[in-house]
């Protein structure tokens, strides 16, 4: 009775305390000059817990200022959805959250999400404009998803002339990246043109309702056609992405229109496109492609003698031109343009000539990739196996033949044809570059040609054969590896650590204890220290040091973060998860708990990654709601896919089709998992679908685990 009697007092103080920390909160509100002086003096914690207390106040005032002040990374999932849900509902905070912070607060990360934007552009159009916010207002689509498209389109016609392009521009940013919603994207980019064009006459803006007809038919394709490829009144508005034609969006669609004989000057025009300003080779693709359909052949020689023009009447049966004119000009849209009706010879001759450079020796793996990816060419597996079983035959350079297996036909890289390419690399130099690549391809098919490999160059004394046989965590040529070790021609010193032979440890505690710091992080992970926290003893102190040599790295490790963590550190420390050692949970927890360190999602990622349970649900919240702002600073694959967990790895690839930002981030995560999914970064707008493009990468090979190079690496299915 007594216990229970003295939890009712504590209780009872928590209200009263609450209430106090209330009235406190609503006096900063009102910018009292003691309040201020009361509220700057308190600790950092207590302010913290304070004002997310302050988020659930029923005073707008209270709650508002909470939600201005606060950095979500101090907030779990739910305190992260109700201060966005405050914030989106003020215009101040919409136009500039900046501008709205208090004084005393500290920037911090946007809690924003998918599930916020809506009430945030009709935020954004409950006044009656927001000059100058444009930017801010088109920078919120790092969570923008196509399913978007549709509050986007009903918003256009109620906003403001600054709201209106910022919606105009969001539009557009998701639109390049899907097809999903296309009627109503094409209804909004009808809408936005005809405004568009009308403030450049001075005429009123337009109705949504003005629009009518079909905004899929041909008609209303040709005239977002000629807007986004011809016309100069398009949309061309200077000022945050400047209003680009949404590009990706036409083509895609322009693929699948109907064409017929009066289309013939449109295309004829659109075929003599220079590509400047980004998108003009894929539609020039698309043209000349729509004038073989045509049977144009009039219209073709019309374009002049050219390998595009030439490629188009490649399509009528008539390669020769063009076969002539690629043997002087190797661009690669031709090519794509004519490449399935070329003859079979000159095709594979062609793609031998693509892939394998033979101008510069060269091996272009991402050539297969961008004309499957971005121009819609199928590449076929026996031209594939042709060229390589040419490699073969005709005893190329070792190197040449190792690259093109490894990096632009690793379907063909059979256990058969890795003990052939190691044969090869025995006696040859191993100057190529990519050979770490080269080296992993080996190591997932057959590991002991690999092994084999290596051991024959280590025996010839090659020192590049040292570093990967310690990546492999074989203990062969001891003395020669701690000798290259030594005098630091490791490139990652630390993978000496992966060998676990007593003449080794011997070294590395030798070496760390004399003072040599790249043998302490070496010794850590040979004391079993997951290598991704290496990081952290990268610059030891002596305390590290001593720690190290004491067997106790994920010590050495936490008493790095006793002082602070540096953002730069936040997704290693996410990485503290996989340290299977009870003060690294401890320390995540901690992380998790201690709000006002605004450490609480690297901490949760952190315990996702080692298998908590509630963490993996807050975590999995904040991926699935492209809350972005908040997986910045823990941007790491291992981290957000949970250790590579299929259902992540899937939610990630359907980001890639979404937008720009979010993309961006998608094809980081996964490069991380997946090195080498031919997916790149500088493709700002998606000509092709990247998503179904990775999804058939990643279902047409089974993958394996590389010491080498790390991640997984597609390997063939069965083999």
């Amino acid at each position: 009775m007594r216990i229970r009697l003295l939890c009712v007092c504590v209780a009872l103080c928590a209200v009263q305390l609450h209430a106090d920390d209330a009235e406190l909160l609503r006096r900063v509100a009102g910018e009292e000059e003691k309040a201020l002086d009361e509220w700057t003096e308190l600790p950092d914690e207590r302010r913290v817990a304070i004002l997310r207390a302050g988020l659930r106040s029923n005073d707008d005032k209270v709650a508002y200022l909470a939600a201005r002040a606060l950095d979500a990374d101090c907030l779990d999932l739910e305190e992260v959805r109700l201060q966005a849900r405050i914030l989106v509902a003020h215009a101040g905070w919409v136009r500039d959250p900046d501008a709205v912070r208090p004084g005393w607060a500290q920037e911090g990360r946007l809690p924003i999400g998918a599930p916020d934007l809506p009430a945030l552009w009709k935020t954004a159009c409950s006044v009656e404009d927001m000059p100058g916010a444009r930017e801010q207002l088109t920078y919120y689509h790092r969570a923008l998803l196509p399913e978007h498209i549709p509050a986007i389109v009903e918003l256009l016609e109620r906003a403001g002339p600054e709201v209106f392009l910022a919606l105009l521009d969001t539009l557009h940013l998701v639109a390049d990246y899907t097809d999903e919603h296309r009627a109503t994207a094409a209804r909004g980019f009808l809408y936005g043109l005809e405004r568009l064009r009308a403030a450049r006459a001075g005429r009123p803006a337009p109705r949504m309702a003005e629009i009518a007809g079909d905004p899929l038919s041909k008609s209303a394709f040709l005239v977002l056609a000629r807007a986004c490829w011809l016309g100069p009144d398009g949309f061309n508005v200077e000022g945050a992405h400047s209003l680009y034609p949404p590009r990706g969006w036409i083509l895609r669609w322009a693929r699948e229109v109907p064409l017929a004989t009066e289309d013939v000057r449109f295309l004829s025009d659109v075929a003599l496109l220079v590509d400047e300003t980004g998108g003009e080779s894929e539609a020039v693709s698309w043209a000349i492609r729509g004038l073989a359909v045509l049977g144009a052949r009039d219209a073709l020689l019309d374009l002049g003698d050219d390998a595009r023009a030439a490629a188009g009447l490649a399509r009528l049966g008539e390669p020769a031109r063009l076969l002539e004119l690629l043997r002087e000009d190797d661009s690669l849209l031709p090519t794509w343009l004519a490449f399935d009706v070329m003859p079979v010879e000159a095709r594979r001759r062609r793609l031998g000539e693509i892939l394998l450079d033979p101008g510069f020796g060269d091996i272009e793996p991402l050539a297969r990739y961008d004309a499957e990816a971005e121009y819609g060419v199928r590449i076929r597996e026996e031209d594939l196996a042709w060229i390589g079983a040419n490699l073969l035959a005709i005893d190329a350079h070792p190197e040449r033949v190792a690259s093109y297996f490894a990096q632009v036909y690793p379907e063909g890289m059979t256990a058969e044809v890795a003990r052939d390419v190691a044969r090869r690399l025995r006696d040859a130099p191993a100057d190529a570059d990519g050979l770490d690549g080269i080296l992993a391809r080996i190591e997932v098919v057959d590991r002991e040609a690999l092994v084999g490999l290596l051991d024959h160059w280590g025996a010839r004394g090659r020192k590049e054969a040292l570093p990967a046989l310690a990546r492999l965590g074989e203990a062969r040529h001891v003395p020669a590896m701690i000798a290259t070790f030594a005098d630091g021609e490791f490139d990652d010193p630390s993978v000496l650590g992966r060998v676990r032979d007593p003449r080794v440890e011997e070294h590395l505690r030798a070496q760390a204890a004399s003072g040599n710091d790249e043998a302490v992080p070496a010794l850590a992970v040979l004391y079993a220290l997951p290598e991704p926290l290496i990081w952290f003893l990268m610059d030891p102190t002596e305390a590290q040091r001593n720690l190290v040599l004491e067997r106790d790295p994920v010590g050495a490790v936490l008493h790095a973060l006793r002082d602070g963590i540096p953002d730069a550190y936040l997704s290693s420390i996410a990485r503290l998860g996989l340290a299977k050692d009870e003060r690294a949970v401890a320390f995540l927890r901690d992380l998790r708990e201690k709000r006002h360190l605004g450490l609480y999602w690297a901490g949760t990622a952190g315990l996702a990654l080692g298998g908590d349970e509630e963490a993996r649900r807050e975590l999995g919240g904040v991926m699935r709601e492209g809350r972005t702002w908040l997986l910045d600073g823990i941007l790491d694959g291992d981290v957000l896919t949970m250790g590579g967990e299929e259902e992540w790895i899937d939610l990630w690839v359907s980001r890639i089709n979404t937008n720009c930002c979010l993309s961006y981030d998608a094809i980081s995560i996964l490069l991380d998992v997946f090195p080498t999914i031919p997916l790149v970064h500088d493709k700002f707008i998606d000509f092709g679908r990247k998503d179904r493009f990775a999804r058939a990468w990643l279902g047409r090979s089974a993958f394996r685990g590389s010491r080498i190079l790390g991640g997984l690496l597609p390997v063939p299915k069965g083999g």
